[in-house]
């Protein structure tokens, strides 16, 4: 399993926010 950092922006701040997506 590799684990990767993703940006995801997030409407509700309104922000990007970094998410650790791992498979």
């Amino acid at each position: 399993p590799a684990c990767t950092v993703i940006r995801r922006f997030d409407p509700a701040y309104g922000v990007y926010r970094r998410v650790t997506v791992c498979s």
